[in-house]
């Protein structure tokens, strides 16, 4: 047997020379004893053998293959299959760049076959021998699919937002988005931008576009609906507005899995919309030549 030891987490590792990342516990299959002259063979990686691969009772476990042979080629160091708790299988590549360790993973068994899987591993093992870091690249693009970083492209393209070199939206004095009426396309752009930065991205902008669920739209339409300086139809116009950019993302956004998460009847039952067609800032009730500018503001008073 191999030697039984304690990671820093206190988790057991079952072999000597089994590698172990973020508290996972790791296996490399098959365990040879120290003492033995000739090392069994690898263990054969196919589809059977990541079905078998047993389920821990708590947090995850990694298996590794070192040896295993696919199309006349040992897998690449480095390659494993993390199990959770769940019995969740997924595919990963351990490997260390710059005194960091990291670990990538490439996806979901079956959704993945082992085959595929470790062609991608082989390409992975390729880039880090190169001294790239794939997870730079994937955290860069994670970065560019907030809502926020989304939202900042939206209303550049139609309702006149004015960014900085980097893209992001540049900011006055006061501390709010810039607008530049000569660049939107819509006559509600303005409108548009101040109900993004007051009420959508404190809510959402931190999320990945593709993980926004219908269930946290309707949590920013309750959320608005019961403010103070909130309302019905303040919800209704700012749900109108989400679904724009969410119809834009799906025609300009280069992701073909994204659907948006709005259905009908997710506004609130008699909500009249706040904004006009003619985007002009609604008028209250009553008051002949008032806007709420609680809906377009970040302050509760127009900046206008």
């Amino acid at each position: 047997m191999g030697l039984r030891t304690r990671n820093p987490v206190g988790e057991h590792i079952t072999t000597a020379a089994a590698p172990q990342l973020n508290g996972d516990v790791a296996t490399v299959l098959p365990s040879t004893a120290a003492a033995t002259t000739t090392p069994a063979a690898p263990k054969p990686l196919n589809e059977n053998a990541v079905k078998a691969l047993p389920v821990p009772e708590t947090g995850n476990r990694v298996h590794y293959f070192p040896g295993a042979i696919i199309q006349g080629k040992e897998v690449p160091r480095g390659f494993g299959v993390r199990i959770s708790s769940g019995g969740v299988r997924s595919f990963v590549m351990n490997y260390r760049i710059k005194l960091r360790e990291r670990r990538y993973t490439i996806g979901q068994w079956p959704d993945w076959s082992v085959l595929d899987a470790v062609k991608e591993a082989r390409t992975l093992r390729q880039r880090i021998d190169r001294g790239e870091d794939p997870l730079d690249e994937r955290e860069t693009v994670a970065k560019d699919r907030t809502l926020k970083a989304i939202a900042e492209r939206y209303l550049a393209d139609q309702c006149g937002l004015v960014c900085d070199a980097n893209g992001k939206g540049a900011r006055d004095a006061k501390g709010n988005w810039q607008f530049d009426a000569g660049r939107s396309k819509i006559r509600s752009g303005k409108l548009r931008i101040r109900a993004f930065e007051r009420w959508v991205l404190p809510e959402l902008g931190s999320k990945q576009i593709a993980d926004i669920k219908r269930s946290d739209v309707s949590k920013l339409v309750a959320t608005i609906k019961d403010h103070p300086d909130g309302g019905a139809s303040i919800a209704h116009s700012v749900l109108a507005f989400v679904s724009k950019l969410f119809n834009w993302y799906a025609v300009n956004g280069h992701d073909d899995s994204f659907q948006s998460p709005i259905a009908r009847g997710m506004s609130p039952p008699g909500a009249k919309s706040s904004a006009p067609k003619s985007g002009r800032a609604p008028r209250h009730k009553g008051a002949r030549n008032s806007v709420p500018c609680s809906i377009f503001s970040v302050r509760a008073t127009c900046s206008w």
